[in-house]
């Protein structure tokens, strides 16, 4: 079921290939992010060396993924390539959201 849902996503990213990453040995890592929607975000504009998936589990944020503004919310999944900058802008509501890199 992930991989369908990884698919489903692939389109938004047009340089990310899905099964490419997903065929080779990675170290995977994960990390939660809590938010309590009143406050600017720490980390500025970055990119790492691996792909990242971003899974919302609840609230409201606002990014900026090359140069695009997306809204993260209601359970969306965004799959950054490796090497594109990104940030979290706005954090407007309570939020929790995971992060999977993969190294």
């Amino acid at each position: 079921m992930w991989k369908k849902k990884l698919k489903e996503y692939k389109g938004k990213f047009k340089n990310y290939s899905i099964r490419n990453k997903l065929n080779r040995e990675k170290k995977i890592n994960c990390n939660f992010y809590f938010g309590k929607g009143n406050k600017k975000v720490s980390f500025k504009k970055h990119s790492h060396p691996y792909a990242v998936i971003v899974k919302n589990i609840y609230g409201d944020s606002t990014w900026v993924i090359n140069k695009k503004k997306y809204n993260l919310n209601n359970q969306n999944v965004f799959v950054i390539d490796k090497n594109i900058d990104h940030e979290v802008v706005s954090i407007e509501t309570p939020k929790l959201s995971m992060t999977i890199n993969l190294e």
